[in-house]
């Protein structure tokens, strides 16, 4: 576990005393309530992931769970050996199927008693997957001889509502697919290079990969949003009276990046492995890009 050195007020006393302390660590949730906020009153698509039904009890809005991920796990139990899961599963996988050839069906050919048929169906789905009377009639037995059984009967007594939010809610997707696509490339590149090794690299990837998702979306050029951003970043120093002297805009253990704006040059930056160099005057460097060490040398004008 990692440590760090914090004041702590260890006793009723005057004064602080300096521990070594554990390093918070950032919970599942509070990433979840950070990004959202308690007073999210909208519609949450999701997997049945646990950070989400505890989210559930802190806002305010709807949530619809994939039926896409929920179908992943009922075929589990329908091809599990054990022919009593085989029993209880494919009953409801079944009706599962029924209810997505009801949707595409209509999106084809609309058809008046659709609201109704749908809310036939999703009753049927939820009546199978609560009972587990074909397994045994004593719910204690269920839960010890058949675990997963026991867990998704009681997933449907929990949630089973929110699993058809899409019938009463219009516009709303009875998958996440959307969202699970957008995240795709993402983590395509994590499967690639192991992911990052540094709070910066993490920082980087957030910010890129939101950018590269935005841009997407928005059917936006990536380059062209990001030299845009730069020439912004620039602009907004020009127009603020430039730079009087060096300013760091970032350091790391090898490299110093350091800006400056000349009155003849306009703006340009520096690299340098170890400190920056000290200069009488005031100078405009060009922009270089390192190479994977790290190290390139950047001649001044």
């Amino acid at each position: 576990m990692r440590s760090m050195k914090a004041l702590v007020k260890k006793e009723a006393a005057p004064g602080l005393w300096l521990e070594e302390t554990p390093v918070p660590e950032i919970g599942i949730n509070d990433v979840l309530i950070e990004v959202l906020g308690k007073e999210f009153c909208g519609i949450l698509g999701c997997d049945y992931f646990s950070a989400y039904r505890k989210f559930m009890g802190l806002m305010n809005g709807l949530v619809q769970f994939c039926l896409a991920h929920l179908i992943r796990d009922v075929k589990f139990l329908a091809e599990h050996p054990n022919p009593m899961m085989q029993l209880y599963a494919q009953p409801i996988l079944r009706a599962i199927r029924r209810l997505f050839h009801l949707i595409h069906q209509h999106g084809e050919h609309p058809r008046e008693d659709f609201q109704s048929q749908l809310e036939r169906i999703k009753k049927r789905i939820i009546a199978l997957a609560v009972d587990t009377t074909p397994l045994s009639s004593i719910p204690w037995y269920v839960e010890k001889e058949y675990p997963e059984v026991f867990n998704m009967a009681q997933r449907f007594r929990k949630h089973g509502e929110q699993y058809f939010t899409f019938i009463t809610t219009p516009n709303v997707d009875p998958t996440n697919n959307a969202a699970e696509q957008a995240l795709r490339f993402v983590v395509m590149d994590r499967r690639a290079t192991q992911g990052t090794r540094s709070s910066k690299g993490r920082t980087f990837c957030e910010r890129i990969w939101t950018v590269v998702g935005t841009c997407r979306m928005n059917q936006r050029s990536i380059f062209t949003y990001l030299c845009e951003a730069v020439k912004a970043w620039a602009r907004f120093w020009r127009e603020a009276g430039g730079f009087s002297a060096e300013l760091i805009i970032g350091t790391d253990p090898c490299l110093t990046f350091v800006a400056e704006e000349d009155s003849a040059h306009g703006l340009g930056t520096g690299v340098w492995d170890g400190d920056p160099p000290e200069f009488s005057t005031r100078r405009t460097f060009s922009p270089t890009w390192c190479n994977a060490a790290g190290m390139t040398r950047t001649a001044s004008r």
